[in-house]
């Protein structure tokens, strides 16, 4: 048992540790970690077309989910739901590593012949409970598969841009019906 003595000084010495290195202590406690999106400008554009679109046809009903913070974070979300039904560490990291050649290692991301494009990082912020938990599904994906590293940044940028893909495929009006259907089942 501690005495109110030894409170009181633990007390003093952790306010000292706070006031010397509060960096530390302030992202232990925070609610909320900004992680780094990376995606091209005109996927941007073309995400609040598409959200502007899905605003339109619900009738506003969801509006606050239809701008690009809240619908990465709704794309992650469903991503963690879908990693808890069904999960093969290395079928996940196979086709983690493949998008991420796919949109990463040409700069411009899907065909050669594509204009270069400005890249934007776009800071999101996670609540701290699933920046952990993608950072703990990251972690075990590298011990499960010896040569794999991923960071959330990079983790999040593949499913937007997975998503954009989608939209550029014409398949609006399928991810429209899955987002509202998602949306319903909270």
């Amino acid at each position: 048992m501690v005495s109110k003595f030894n409170q009181s000084l633990i007390r003093q010495k952790l306010i000292k540790m706070t006031e010397s290195a509060p960096g530390l202590f302030q992202r232990l406690n925070k609610k909320s970690i900004s992680v780094m999106v990376r995606t091209r400008g005109i996927d941007l554009l073309r995400a609040e077309v598409f959200l502007d679109d899905l605003n339109v046809l619900s009738g506003g009903e969801y509006q606050h989910y239809f701008t690009f913070t809240p619908f990465v974070q709704l794309l992650y979300d469903d991503f963690l739901l879908q990693i808890r039904k069904q999960y093969s560490p290395v079928e996940m990291a196979n086709r983690l590593v493949s998008r991420r050649r796919k949109y990463f290692n040409n700069q411009d991301g899907l065909c050669s012949h594509t204009l270069k494009s400005k890249w934007f990082l776009i800071p999101v912020p996670l609540e701290r409970p699933l920046v952990l938990r993608g950072e703990v599904f990251l972690h075990d994906l590298t011990v499960s598969c010896p040569g794999f590293k991923m960071n959330l940044s990079a983790l999040l940028s593949i499913l937007v841009l997975d998503f954009i893909s989608e939209i550029r495929k014409g398949n609006q009006q399928e991810l429209i019906r899955m987002i509202v259907n998602r949306l319903e089942q909270d």
